[in-house]
């Protein structure tokens, strides 16, 4: 622990700086993670980590917000990841994507936790879900849209009536 002059402070760990405040926070390198410990109980792990990859030559960044429990045993399990991006175009010029990406745990991968997108908020405002992820809306999943890949699908069941409001022009089916 190294003080400096006007309050600052900062944390070393083999002489490597992890933590240092300033006058507007702190400042971190490396990894942060929150958990609750309890004792012998199962635990929740928030980590968030920064990939920035313009260190090897690429252009693209992340900061990610992980969620992951543990089990009794001490067995460690990732639930859900949220993503903020920015990558730049595969010609490299200055126009990149950015946005917001959000992940779940595909437990069938072939390898373990790995992270399957299944939405993305671009820059512009545009929402994109992966083929055959759907959108549903009522309790019972009564209303749904998704696309397999091949054909887009709208699909209402259960209750009431599917209304399809045009204010000008005219639908088309």
């Amino acid at each position: 622990l190294v003080g400096n002059a006007g309050g600052a402070c900062e944390l070393r760990y083999d002489d490597v700086k992890k933590l240092e405040t300033t006058s507007a926070g702190t400042l971190t390198s490396g990894i942060i993670q929150a958990k609750a410990n309890s004792g012998n109980a199962a635990q929740t792990l928030l980590k968030l980590t920064n990939t920035d990859a313009t260190s090897s030559g690429e252009t693209d960044q992340t900061a990610d917000i992980e969620f992951e429990f543990t089990d009794n045993p001490g067995n460690s399990y990732k639930a859900a990841k949220i993503g903020a991006y920015k990558a730049a175009d595969w010609h490299g010029n200055s126009d990149y994507d950015a946005g917001l990406k959000f992940f779940t745990v595909n437990n069938s991968a072939s390898f373990e936790n790995a992270y399957t997108e299944r939405l993305k908020i671009t820059e512009d405002g545009e929402v994109s879900i992966p083929d055959n992820g759907k959108f549903t809306a009522g309790t019972s999943d009564d209303l749904q849209l998704y696309h397999d890949g091949s054909h887009s699908h709208l699909i209402h069941e259960n209750t009431g009536n599917l209304y399809v409001l045009c204010k000008s022009g005219q639908i088309n089916f």
